[in-house]
């Protein structure tokens, strides 16, 4: 039978297509309507799949024959077969529940279910009938990673596959696997592992060995209602900058393995970079383990460094967000929410207390935006700019948007006007409004840019077409950069940028200088004439001599450099006194004139 199933794979038959079946189990034959039955020694059936000659049916049904009539004259034999046919159907079952996704990897190995063996993932224990633990362990050290393994394992034998994902040891106390079954066997296992890589690798990730993004957008359906906790490596860019990237890995790895052995959950994900999602039963559990987890990390998470020849130990920051009741909208706020300055000085937030009512007012001041930009409601209110010795001002137009009688304040839409891509739009409106007040009004006005309105492409032809299409002189404007992170990151970009609108004519301000990004190397780098000192240093100045000094320095270097500087929030008239004595060029502030909407 063998030679003759042999011809019949070479003429393009699979093993699923040629099956030898015992007369008496209907319920296994019927299985196979769409087969042809063919009788043998009237107890058995042979069952052909797909066309065949009636010459190959003849050969093979004359070969059982001759193999069955051997066998009946020894019932090992024959017990043997019956043996090969129960396990290769237990096989081809197997094959299509894991197919189907209704069933795990670990269903394909029920043929060993009579057998003592062991299902090894990793060099981890899985599934275990009886063998040692510790002995399957220490052989699994010995082995290669080749197609077939021989060696014996006591009475048995040892198999796996070619990626060393998955091994087998199978242990017989009788005997050893039969020959066929053991090809068949390798064929199956080499077959599926190829299948099941390509699934291993969409569904876990490669570094850590954590389940994949991919696989939790697609595992969140069934985790309605659940607990999930976000967790986030606040300092990570800063292990990787510090030790080096190869470290930063380690450590994403080792934390990997602490996530998975203290939560015992077995749903844990690599979400996305250094961010990392826990699945719980409930809030409690989620409570619990992030009071163990920050616990454990009081001590670091050891690596070993490869350039110093010796272990580390790396301090982590993490942020975590607990998600008291999985729905489907959570990840993408809770997302956005780790990036949130708002969020940055929390270890835990409750997404349901703290993000989701923020997310809900941050949907109604984008549609607020929406409709002001579509029914142009985005308008400047204008606030004056006094020269201290000469009386000479200037304006600066500041962003709002009117809804009725009510006004919103930057600080109600800008932060969501930029994180849905709508702040443009804003700029642009605000660029033309003051544009077209300077053209009626002759006031020199400043208005406020950011550096992403400077790395747009076509920020500096749109300027100054601009005015030049207006007819306005370039130094009727002053543009006022605001002093942020991204501009001590991106700093060599603008120079060129605000080189060229310098020479255009174009005024050139910083504001906010002095507050927690401030580099005084920006005023020897950049074509500033005009440097704002932080509000937050200035309303201060009649109580903190700190600030007073700080002040004091910002205006004395800005002399030295032949750049002007302005005071803001100035609030009051000591505050006016104070910084009149400390040589201030300009004021600006309620004490001098409140903004208002026309000038």
């Amino acid at each position: 039978m063998l030679k003759a199933i042999s011809e019949c794979i070479k003429e393009g038959f699979e093993l699923e297509d040629v099956k030898v079946v015992s007369k008496g189990k209907e319920n296994i034959i019927d299985k196979y309507s769409d087969y042809k039955k063919i009788p043998v020694l009237n107890q058995y059936f042979l069952l052909i799949k797909g066309d065949i000659s009636y010459k190959k049916q003849h050969i093979i049904r004359k070969s059982l024959e001759n193999i069955l009539r051997s066998l009946q004259n020894s019932s090992l034999k024959v017990k043997k077969l019956g043996i090969l046919e129960k396990e290769l159907e237990t096989i081809l079952r197997a094959n299509e529940i894991f197919f189907s996704g209704k069933g795990s990897l670990e269903d394909f190995f029920l043929f060993l279910k009579n057998k003592k063996y062991a299902v090894i993932e990793n060099n981890k224990v899985i599934l275990n009938t009886g063998i040692d633990k510790f002995s399957i362990t220490t052989s699994l050290g010995k082995l290669k990673k080749v197609d077939e393994f021989s060696t014996s394992f006591g009475k048995g034998e040892t198999y796996a596959l070619k990626t060393g994902m998955y091994q087998i040891i199978v242990q017989s106390e009788k005997e050893s696997l039969d020959p066929f079954l053991k090809k068949v066997l390798k064929s199956r296992l080499l077959w599926l592992n190829k299948i099941y890589y390509e699934k291993y690798q969409y569904s876990v990730d490669e570094l850590t060995g954590l389940f994949t993004r991919k696989k939790f957008l697609n595992d969140l359906p069934k985790f309605k209602s659940k607990s999930c906790l976000l967790i986030n490596l606040k300092n990570f860019r800063f292990i990787n900058e510090i030790y080096s990237p190869q470290v930063g890995d380690k450590v994403l790895h080792e934390f990997a393995i602490l996530l998975k052995k203290k939560s015992l959950s077995e749903n844990v994900y690599r979400i996305f970079g250094d961010k990392f999602a826990i699945v719980f039963k409930n809030e409690d559990q989620s409570i619990n383990f992030y009071r163990n987890i920050v616990k454990f990390l009081q001590s670091g998470i050891k690596v070993f460094h490869e350039v110093l020849n010796e272990y580390v130990t790396v301090n982590v920051q993490v942020k975590f967000i607990i998600i008291k009741k999985i729905d489907s909208n959570f990840l993408e706020r809770a997302m956005i929410a780790f990036k949130k300055t708002a969020y940055q000085d929390k270890d835990l937030i409750i997404y349901e207390d703290t993000i989701l009512p923020q997310m809900e007012k941050e949907l109604k001041s984008i549609d607020v935006i929406q409709k002001a930009i579509e029914n142009d409601k985005v308008v400047p209110a204008f606030q004056k700019i006094v020269h201290l010795n000469t009386g000479s001002e200037y304006y600066e137009a500041l962003m709002r948007i009117k809804s009725g009688r009510k006004v919103y304040l930057p600080g109600d839409f800008l932060t969501p006007a930029k994180e849905t891509g709508l702040y443009p739009k804003l700029s642009n409106i605000m660029f033309d409004k003051v544009v077209e007040t300077i053209k009626n009004t002759g006031h020199k006005i400043s208005i406020n840019i950011e550096i992403t309105d400077i790395l747009r492409k076509n920020f500096i032809d749109y300027t100054i077409q601009k005015i030049k299409r207006s007819g306005i002189s370039p130094d009727k404007i002053v543009l006022e950069l605001t002093e942020t992170e991204d501009m001590s990151r991106m700093i060599k970009y603008a120079q060129d940028v605000l080189q060229t609108l310098k020479k255009e004519g174009f005024y050139i301000s910083i504001d906010d200088f002095g507050s927690g990004y401030s580099n005084f190397s920006y005023l020897t780098r950049l074509p500033v004439d005009i440097i704002k000192i932080d509000g937050s240093l200035i309303k201060n100045l009649e109580k903190s001599r700190k600030n007073l000094l700080i002040v004091k320095s910002i205006i004395s270097m800005s002399k030295l450099l032949g750049i002007k500087t302005v005071a803001e929030f100035v609030n009051s008239k000591e505050i006016y006194q104070i910084v009149e004595n400390l040589g201030v060029d300009y004021v600006q502030g309620f004490y001098i004139e409140k903004p208002k909407f026309k000038i």
